[in-house]
């Protein structure tokens, strides 16, 4: 018997050695797909606090500036149909959102700043209504141009121009300005957007205005249901064909 276990041991140990080895060849571990990069957040700058002289300056200029806008004049049926939608040139802002945001059109407010009796701090206030209005509309990131230096008074940029400026060196944000001369509100008809124009009331002509562009009518006339054409949120159609250059933005 101790052979015969033997046998069977030594038979049994080459079945063993013969038995191939399962090999396990291990799951790939899967490639991780790179993050989209977030858009770049325009840096809060600082901006220097406005000093006395320079208050004295804004203040005076104005102070003196005169009651500006008129209310824009109704216009005259031109005949046709009225736009029943809005444009979608330019970027995508959420033009009406943008639109009820501005201080005239949401409450009829032309003078924003004022002071604790209620009475405004400056003449000419459409830079303050525009700043406002791009404040309400997280769009005044990032601006680093003098505001207004009355407590609490929050997005309060103060000249129409240097808004304009600030926002012709922003494209990616608001677009590509257009700039263009010797024109009437009938050129822009059809159009939404911001709009500057520049050099046509004050003292030798140097006064600008800042405003919105509803060349639809549509958006006056969810205000103004019997409202007839193209409407400026807060100035006359004569600021057109008045000014030195016309400033616009198209957006949707």
């Amino acid at each position: 018997m101790p052979e015969s276990n033997s046998f069977w041991s030594w038979l049994l140990s080459l079945f063993q050695r013969r038995t191939p080895t399962t090999v396990v060849t291990p799951a790939p571990v899967p490639t991780p797909t790179p993050a989209t990069p977030a858009p770049p957040v325009p840096p809060i700058l600082s901006v220097p606090p406005v000093t006395l002289p320079e208050r004295e300056v804004v203040t005076e200029e104005l102070r003196e500036a005169p009651a500006l806008p008129p209310a824009p004049p109704t216009l005259r049926p031109q005949g046709g149909t009225a736009p029943t939608s809005l444009p979608t040139e330019g970027l995508n802002l959420g033009f009406r959102r943008i639109w009820n945001n501005h201080p005239t059109v949401e409450t009829g407010e032309t003078f924003p700043c004022r002071d604790a009796a209620g009475t405004p701090n400056f003449g000419n206030q459409c830079a303050i209504l525009m700043g406002t209005c791009l404040l309400r509309s997280n769009l005044l990131q990032g601006y680093d141009k003098p505001t207004c230096w009355y407590r609490g008074h929050v997005g309060h940029t103060l000249r129409a121009r240097e808004v304009a400026d600030w926002m012709r060196r922003h494209p990616e944000r608001f677009g590509r300005v257009e700039v263009r001369s010797n024109v009437t509100w009938g050129a822009f008809k059809g159009r939404t957007g911001f709009i500057c124009f520049q050099n046509f009331w004050g003292e030798n002509n140097q006064g600008d205005h800042i405003d919105l562009w509803d060349g639809t009518g549509i958006l006056m006339r969810e205000k103004i249901p019997n409202w007839e054409g193209p409407a400026l949120a807060d100035g006359a159609l004569d600021y057109f064909e008045r000014s030195e250059e016309v400033w616009f933005w198209p957006i949707h």
